[in-house]
Formats: structure tokens, sequence, C-alpha cells
């Protein structure tokens, strides 16, 4: 069977994983809700421009599953919006990839675990038990994603809400992204069901904030600080546990 990769929600993270599997896979599919695109790809790299959320899931979907050896979904819900349907979408999705026996792996954005209770956190975990209750695919938590052309501090200098300096950062970078999933795929009957992907660099967010304003020439966040208010994850199945070696140990910006 020919390597097809298809990334259901080709967004930041499903692009460069795209770009960093070139090589990898002798077609790439790419699902997005247009074809408006932040890198440029070659002839073997393809984009359907589809809005899963709100239509129901054509028959083209079915037959490029069909075609595939390799399945990312990467659907987040909005942090500004959650769209009606979220789950009954990725219920749907598993109802339709489960009886090819695709290895798939289905990534849950929500801070690698983060135990604050809001209404996207929770429709994450939601999620995650939809898909790894069925050892057919694999659960992937990140923590916050990073890369040249994405970084949380950027977004901090343009805000004037102050955040906690005493804090740990929990992030991730693109090449670790990348790393990661590959990783998953390659010892995908022998890991764990839910696996927890983040550097293992916590430095508070005052240190690693101030000398990442610094690498991207951005102004500093606005910092307050208590210890009392400290954000609390849940890091199950670690991927370095099972012997996943870090790219990008320090969080540094990639190709700086």
């Amino acid at each position: 069977m020919k390597k097809q990769l298809l990334i259901i929600g080709f967004g930041w993270l499903g692009q460069n994983y795209a770009l960093a599997n070139k090589l990898n896979f002798e077609r790439i599919i790419g699902i997005k809700r247009s074809t408006n695109l932040r890198y440029q790809f070659d002839a073997k790299t393809n984009v359907l421009a589809l809005d899963l959320v709100y239509d129901d899931l054509p028959t083209t979907i079915s037959e490029v599953m069909m075609s595939s050896s390799h399945i990312v979904i990467a659907l987040p819900p909005s942090s500004t919006k959650i769209p009606d349907g979220y789950l009954i979408l990725l219920e749907k999705l598993k109802n339709t990839i489960a009886p090819m026996g695709l290895q798939t792996i289905f990534i849950s954005s929500i801070g690698a675990g983060s135990l604050k209770g809001s209404e996207r956190t929770l429709l994450l975990k939601q999620a995650e038990c939809l898909f790894s209750e069925d050892s057919s695919f694999k659960v992937l938590r990140f923590g916050g994603l990073i890369g040249v052309d994405r970084h949380p501090v950027t977004s901090l200098a343009r805000s004037n809400t102050a955040i906690n300096g005493a804090d740990l950062v929990n992030l991730i970078s693109v090449e670790d992204c990348c790393g990661t999933i590959d990783f998953l795929f390659n010892r995908f009957d022998i890991l764990p069901n839910l696996l927890t992907a983040v550097a293992p660099y916590h430095p508070t967010k005052f240190e690693y904030y101030k000398n990442s304003s610094k690498a991207y020439k951005v102004p500093s966040p606005h910092f307050y600080f208590d210890s009392e208010e400290l954000t609390r994850y849940e890091f199950v199945n670690k991927v370095e546990d099972f012997e996943y070696m870090w790219i990008n140990t320090k969080l540094q910006r990639p190709n700086n």
C-alpha cells in the first residue's frame, strides 16, 4: 500500500507536519476550510477546502481515508468560539475511520492537561475520551505550540492583561511536535492510547518571556507575581518516559 498522509485540520500544526514529512509520504492530503496556506507546498501535497464542522461528512472524505495509510486529526475548537456539533463531528470521524483500521492520531491541544475547568478544556477532555477508548486511535496532548512564526510572547506583548510571572511555562517546539507524532506512528502498537508531549523545561513565565521578548523583538508582557495561584497540570504518560529524545529541550527560537 502506498503511504499517504491525511491531515484533517490543515492549520499551523498540520502544515508544519506536512512540510517535515515531504520525503516520508508519497502523497499528503490536507483538509481545511479554505485553500489559503501559510507555507508553499510541492505538487505531492493537495488541499481540500471543506468545512467539516458545518457540513455533513462528504463522500470525498471516505474516499480519501480509504486511500490513506496514516491520519492526523488536528481540529481543536477555537479559543474564542466553540462550534456547535464539535463532538458530533469527531464521533462521525471516529466511526468512519475505525472500520478501516488506519493509524490515527488525535491532537488534543489543552495545555497538556491543564486542570482549569474552562468549557474548552472540558470539551477537549471529552474528545480525548472518545478516541482513547478505542485502541485503533491515539491521543497526543501538546503543551503550548512555538515555532519561528508562532510564539505566545507575541500575543502577550499586545495584551494589556498581566500574567503570573511566578507560573511555569508549559510549551513544545514545532520540531518536537513533528517528532512526537512520528514517534507515536512508529510505535503505534506498543504505546499507550494517551500521551503527553511537553518539553522538559519549565522556567518561570517571567524568566522565559523576558528572554523571548528580546528574541522576537517585541515588548515584554505585563507581569504580576502570585505563588499561590500556579497552574496545575495532569501529565499522563509523558513521551520521554517511553524513550522519546527531545530535539529542542530549552525551547529556544527555532533557527535562531
